[in-house]
């Protein structure tokens, strides 16, 4: 059970990983001038034993608290794996959190279940937080290397957040950056999240990094951030994350990179 403050214990998720409670949500990523699905996104979802969703928020902070995270990004890679598989036109993207990337145990086994994918592995992107790549760029640039040579991607999640520069970026070969959705909040009336974005996406361009905009709930943001140039939208206005049933493979009818 959780405890008062709210945080899971090290039961909770152990049972909930050997009880099958351990779901992936999957929310579209669009191209932003057709609106065709590019790919989509991976999110963690954590059932209680009554079938309840528990807000991922808590599941991670919890999880990183524990030292357990690890073992989601685990059963998270071997969830996407089986949906690659199933669907060989299907491009997913994952998040690798800090903890499984700076761990050597915990890399080198994360490493080994993506090589088993086999050829499936190069319609899986990989997306590390800023915090990882700026915090031991080494650390993240040889897990990155490694990664690449199965044909793996990699994006770098909530880029702005913090203090990344593009020195860093470039050492573990981005192939795209995902904008933080703090700053396409607000986007029409803040002209100084307007400036910050333009700056991102023209200094992205020109090192051939693809941009992403995160948190996109109105055709008015949207039609901006593409006259801004960025490559791709996800967001509310698009769909929200969904577990997908028995047969239910999304809902568009173009998927795929390139």
């Amino acid at each position: 059970m959780p405890t008062d403050d709210g945080h899971l214990t090290r039961a909770d998720i152990v049972e909930a990983l050997n009880d099958r409670r351990i779901r992936l949500a999957f929310q579209p990523i669009v191209d932003a001038r057709t609106r065709d699905v590019h790919h989509y996104e991976c999110l963690l979802r954590m059932l209680d034993v009554k079938g309840e969703v528990i807000p991922a928020f808590r599941v991670i902070a919890s999880a990183e608290a524990l030292g357990l995270v690890a073992l989601l990004d685990r059963r998270a890679l071997e969830l996407a794996a089986r949906a690659l598989i199933g669907r060989r036109d299907l491009h997913l993207a994952l998040n690798v959190s800090p903890q499984t990337v700076e761990d050597g145990a915990a890399g080198d086994d994360y490493l080994s279940a993506l090589r088993m994918l086999g050829p499936a592995a190069r319609r899986l992107t990989l997306e590390l937080t800023e915090t990882v790549a700026v915090d031991d760029p080494g650390v993240a640039a040889r897990f990155a290397a490694k990664a690449r040579a199965m044909g793996c991607r990699f994006a770098i999640d909530d880029f702005g957040s913090g203090h990344t520069s593009f020195r860093n970026l470039m050492a573990i070969e981005a192939d795209s950056i995902k904008i933080d959705g703090d700053y396409v909040d607000g986007l029409l009336e803040c002209r100084r999240s307007q400036t910050f974005v333009r700056m991102m996406v023209d200094l992205a361009a020109t090192f051939g990094v693809e941009t992403v905009a995160e948190r996109v709930v109105t055709e008015e943001v949207a039609e901006m951030l593409t006259g801004f140039g960025v490559n791709r939208l996800q967001g509310d206005l698009f769909g929200g994350p969904e577990v997908w049933g028995s047969g239910r493979q999304g809902k568009a009818s173009k998927v795929g990179q390139g």
